[in-house]
C-alpha cells in the first residue's frame, strides 16, 4: 500500500513539475504582448518591451521542450495512424476556437486597439495549418501566436519517425536527417517558415531528454556549462532584442542569432527543469493549485491572449501612462487567465460528453 502512495506521490511530483513550467512559459509570454500594448513611449519602454520580448521567447521555447518531453512516450506507445489522429482532436477544436475569436475581434469589432483585417485566404491558410510551411513564399497577415500551432503540427508529423528507436544516438542521428531535409526543402521549394528551424532544436532536445532519461542524475559539469551558456547567450540576445525594438537595425547575422537563441533556450529548458523539480517538493498547496489552474488554461491562453487583451485594452481604454499600465497588469492580465480556464474546462466537459474515455483528459 505505502509504495503505491508513493508511487502517486512521485508521479503527481513529475505532473507539477511540468506544469511549473507551462505556468511559467504563459506567464512571461502574455506578460509580454501586454507589453507591446503599454511600453511603446519612450526608452525605457523599449527596454522594458525587450526584456519582455526574451522572456516571451523563452516562455515559447519551454512550450516546445515540453511538448518533445511528453509526446515521446505518447508517440512510442501508439501506432502512427492513432497518435495522429489524437493530437489533431486534442489541439484542433480549440486551435479553430482561436481563429474564430481572432477574426471576430478584428474584423467585426471596433473596440480593440490594434485591429488588422484578415481575408478568406488568410483564414484559410491557418484552418489548414499552413502559416508555417508558405511563409517564405506567400505574404498574408499573421494572427498573432497562432504561427505556434504550425510549427508543432510539423514536429507531430515527424515525431514517429524520430523515435522509432529507443537509442538516444539513433534518435539524435535521424533528428539530424529530419533537419537537413528541411534545409533541402526550404532551399529547393522556398518552404518552412524560419520559425521551423529556430524551435525544431529545442522539441528535439525535449524528445531526447525523455529518450536519455537526462534530468535521473544531476551532473554538475553539465549545470555549470548550462548556467554560462544561458548567461552569455541571454546578454546577447537581449541587445539583439533591444537594437530591434529600437529600430537600429540588428546586431548580428539572422542565422548566428538563431543558432545562439537556441543554445539559450535549450539551456534555459534545462536548468528551469531542475528548478521545477526542486520547487514541486517544496511549494505550499494553495500555489500548487494556482499553478495546475495556469497549466490547464496554458493552451487556450496561448491562442487567444492577443484578441482579448486587444479587447479588453480597448473595453477599459487603457493607454500608455501611468496607473493605466498597473491596471493593464493586475486586470487585464488576470482576466485573461481567468477566461482561458473556463474554456478549456468547459471543452474538457464536453468532450467528456461525446467520450467517456477523456474523462482521464480531466482527471
Amino acid at each position: 500500500m505505502k509504495n503505491s502512495v508513493d508511487a502517486n506521490v512521485a508521479n503527481s511530483n513529475r505532473l507539477l513539475e511540468l506544469d511549473i513550467l507551462r505556468a511559467a512559459a504563459i506567464i512571461f509570454i502574455v506578460c509580454f504582448h501586454q507589453a507591446l500594448f503599454v511600453f511603446k513611449e519612450t526608452y525605457t519602454d523599449i527596454i522594458i518591451s525587450s526584456f519582455m520580448g526574451y522572456l516571451s521567447s523563452l516562455g515559447t521555447g519551454l512550450f516546445f521542450f515540453i511538448s518533445g518531453f511528453i509526446l515521446y512516450e505518447k508517440a512510442k506507445k501508439s501506432d502512427v495512424k492513432d497518435f495522429y489522429i489524437r493530437r489533431i482532436i486534442r489541439i484542433f477544436p480549440l486551435y479553430l476556437f482561436g481563429i474564430c475569436l481572432i477574426v471576430i475581434v478584428n474584423n467585426y469589432s471596433a473596440i480593440g486597439i490594434y485591429l488588422t483585417h484578415f481575408n478568406k485566404i488568410d483564414v484559410l491558410i491557418y484552418v489548414l495549418c499552413l502559416q508555417e510551411i508558405i511563409a517564405p513564399i506567400y505574404k498574408f497577415n499573421e494572427m498573432p501566436a497562432l504561427w505556434f500551432v504550425g510549427v508543432i503540427m510539423i514536429f507531430y508529423l515527424v515525431l514517429p519517425v524520430m523515435v522509432r528507436s529507443e537509442n538516444p544516438k539513433d534518435i539524435l542521428l535521424i533528428s539530424l536527417g529530419i533537419f537537413l531535409l528541411f534545409v533541402v526543402l526550404r532551399l529547393s521549394f522556398d518552404i518552412l517558415g524560419f520559425r521551423v528551424f529556430s524551435s525544431y532544436g529545442i522539441f528535439t532536445f525535449g524528445v531526447l531528454a525523455k529518450a536519455s532519461n537526462l534530468f535521473a542524475v544531476n551532473n554538475y559539469g553539465r549545470i555549470t556549462f548550462s548556467v554560462i551558456a544561458f548567461i552569455i547567450g541571454s546578454c546577447i540576445v537581449f541587445m539583439h532584442t533591444l537594437t530591434f525594438f529600437s529600430g537600429e537595425g540588428i546586431l548580428f547575422d539572422q542565422l548566428l542569432i538563431y543558432i545562439i537563441v537556441d543554445i539559450t533556450s535549450i539551456s534555459f529548458c534545462y536548468l528551469a527543469y531542475l528548478i521545477s523539480i526542486h520547487l514541486s517538493s517544496s511549494i505550499p498547496c494553495i500555489f500548487i493549485q494556482v499553478i495546475h489552474a495556469l497549466a490547464i488554461s496554458s493552451y487556450v491562453a496561448f491562442l487567444i491572449h492577443s484578441p482579448l487583451l486587444n479587447l479588453v485594452m480597448g473595453l477599459l481604454q487603457i493607454h500608455p501612462t501611468g496607473h493605466n499600465i498597473l491596471f493593464a497588469y493586475f486586470i487585464g492580465i488576470p482576466i485573461i487567465f481567468i477566461i482561458s480556464y473556463i474554456i478549456q474546462r468547459t471543452e474538457l466537459i464536453i468532450a467528456l460528453l461525446f467520450n467517456p474515455h477523456s474523462a482521464l483528459r480531466i482527471k
